[in-house]
């Protein structure tokens, strides 16, 4: 199960930053076009040229990552301020116009917005629950850095929590506030432009563009803390014998596995030239992409199930033990594994994409135990916690 969940995580990167940096080479022509004056309209559709831009911003990410673990955290930063600070301060810009001019259009605050159990079927609560794992897919990225970071039996845990409580703080301000602004109609009619006409809505023209570099380097920060962990993810694979060896080989100058961060970033490479080159793979990747979520929401339900197994002997050591490291654990992933049952059944033919990363996962691993079986990793055996450190 822990093979296959690896392959799950891997593949779902790989697949991700095949499709984030073409967002990436959209925006950046969008932007020259609108704000800079630098290309054309027809540039900016141009299927090849928004894809030589997504391989220059893809080839970017993966030397930052190459050159150690000081640059990457340094180019976070500065993307992290940069998309933050803009969306907060136009999420509470928003907010404060609604409550004190009430544009034509605007809404004010409704807590059902928020209550989940104003959905109308089960289907649309997975649905919005796979969209929510999607949103807050990379909290968890410090934990795969474990190992080169400072007090790691302590620090990547805190930054993962940390991570999480401040994505939900900040999606449900510019949620509110998008809802407050423009109401659903202009948000549905707007779709994927709806940050930049929120901008645009709230202060002017102006504002549009700032929100277009605001998206333009979360998408490019998003591919980089991609990349990252599934180099880690296939380096430490590897190191358990259970993986192709040239991902656990570590560079002595960088200390970062140069040559997975290579093969991850090329096979996302790959994926772009094949989306832009035929358009049957640009509808396959983009069902994978709608329902991406739900390989997100896979690999996470095991792992919290796998979570609260571990800590089972735990079980009345304390109330907070009990429900933080089992109940809450078991709960979650019972949940979102309930998530990837109802998406699967209802997606259709949209779901085949994730049916078919999920269903090689078998038959590699399979492979891969023939020619590795006599590793530790088949033969050891679960972990099982019985007291806290």
């Amino acid at each position: 199960v822990g093979w296959w969940n690896g392959w799950i995580q891997i593949w779902t990167s790989v697949l991700f930053c095949a499709t984030a940096p073409l967002l990436a080479g959209s925006y950046t022509l969008s932007f020259a076009h609108s704000a800079l004056h630098l290309v054309s309209r027809t540039t900016v559709d141009n299927s090849v040229a928004i894809a030589l831009v997504a391989a220059l911003w893809l080839g970017l990410v993966t030397v930052i990552c190459l050159v150690g673990i000081r640059w990457t955290t340094n180019a976070q930063w500065v993307m992290v301020v940069i998309e933050y600070v803009a969306v907060i301060a136009f999420s509470l810009g928003g907010i404060i116009k609604v409550a004190l001019r009430h544009p034509v259009g605007s809404h004010p605050f409704a807590l059902s917005w928020l209550n989940p159990l104003a959905l109308h079927s089960w289907s649309a609560v997975a649905q919005g629950l796979a969209l929510g794992v999607f949103f807050f897919w990379g909290w968890d990225t410090a934990l795969n850095l474990n190992e080169e970071s400072k007090d790691a039996g302590r620090t990547p845990g805190r930054a993962a929590l940390l991570s999480m409580w401040l994505l939900l703080a900040v999606f449900i301000l510019n949620i509110v506030a998008v809802q407050m602004l423009l109401g659903p109609g202009a948000i549905a009619h707007q779709g994927e432009n709806v940050l930049f006409y929120f901008g645009e809505q709230f202060a002017g023209p102006w504002a549009s563009y700032v929100m277009v570099f605001a998206v333009l380097t979360s998408t490019v920060a998003t591919t980089q803390t991609t990349v990252l962990p599934a180099a880690r993810i296939t380096y430490s694979m590897a190191r358990d014998g259970v993986f192709p060896s040239t991902f656990g080989a570590v560079s002595e100058k960088y200390r970062v596995p140069v040559r997975g961060t290579i093969i991850v970033s090329l096979l996302s490479l790959a994926g772009i030239v094949l989306t832009t080159l035929s358009s049957s793979s640009a509808d396959v990747f983009n069902n994978l992409v709608a329902n991406i979520g739900v390989l997100v929401a896979l690999y996470y339900g095991m792992t919290g199930i796998a979570c609260a197994w571990a800590f089972r002997r735990l079980w009345g050591s304390s109330v907070r033990s009990s429900l933080m490291m089992i109940v809450a654990p078991l709960l979650g992933g019972v949940v979102l594994l309930f998530v990837c049952y109802q998406v699967l059944v209802s997606g259709g033919s949209t779901a085949i994409p994730d049916l078919v990363v999920i269903g090689t996962g078998l038959p590699a691993m399979a492979l891969v135990w023939w020619r590795t079986k006599s590793q530790d990793f088949w033969h050891r055996r679960p972990i099982v916690y019985t007291r806290i450190d």
